[in-house]
């Protein structure tokens, strides 16, 4: 990739970002501009990875803000912001399938690295060898509380992980974008029990609701989802 088409704070940025930091500027320019490094631009609303469609690369979000959706079940989504990685967990696989499905909520710039430009690094580097274990790690640290919600998969789990999610994403407070039945629709639950589940939290001190404006109280609670 041609370094110029990057600003001096994105360089910073991936400088200090949790999978290159600690590598010198001379070796983060000679990994950009590594032919296996690309960059994309994308418009809102425009997939970026798809179950059948996506590329073996680890993605680094340059510009904008993207949204990832489990197939399975749509609540279980998160919001990539600027400087947030995506995709290591398809990087070494043979499997012909992506987990999830990534689009556009804004428009986009999107640094790609190769799978075999992320083994070289991994063979020249050792402080990018150790970032990406500690990278990988936290993934799974992740999904591992994802596959606790849905193994209890009670309707209060499944509304505190959304919750959770909404925390990660806009803070304490936060309205709800969705409408209600929408909502039920993501969640898998009737109407009647999203409101029991919501009962449950509000009786047990962990959040207020006024409408479908959310406050939570206590944070603690939901880290675990």
């Amino acid at each position: 990739m041609n370094t110029a088409l990057l600003s001096k704070r994105n360089l910073e940025d991936l400088q200090d970002s949790i999978i290159f930091k600690g590598l010198s500027e001379n070796d983060l320019l000679k990994i950009i501009s590594d032919d296996d490094c690309f960059l994309v631009e994308f418009k809102k609303k425009n997939s970026i990875y798809e179950n059948k469609e996506y590329l073996k690369c680890l993605g680094y979000v340059n510009k904008g803000k993207a949204i990832i959706k489990s197939q399975s079940n749509v609540y279980l989504m998160r919001f990539l912001d600027e400087k947030s990685f995506f995709g290591v967990m398809g990087l070494f696989s043979n499997d012909i399938s992506y987990v999830s499905e990534i689009e556009a909520k804004s428009d986009m710039e999107v640094i790609f690295f190769k799978e075999d430009l992320i083994k070289k690094c991994i063979k020249r580097y050792s402080e990018f060898s150790i970032n990406l274990v500690k990278f990988l790690t936290g993934r799974i640290a992740y999904l591992n509380r994802k596959i606790n919600v849905i193994s209890n998969n009670t309707n209060t789990d499944k509304l505190a992980s959304y919750i959770h999610i909404q925390i990660e994403n806009s803070g304490n407070s936060f309205k709800i974008s969705d409408s209600y039945a929408k909502l039920c629709e993501r969640l898998n639950m009737s109407r009647a029990s999203l409101y029991r589940s919501f009962d449950e939290l509000i009786e047990k001190g962990y959040l207020v609701r006024d409408g479908k404006k959310i406050t939570v109280i206590n944070t603690e609670f939901f880290k675990k989802y």
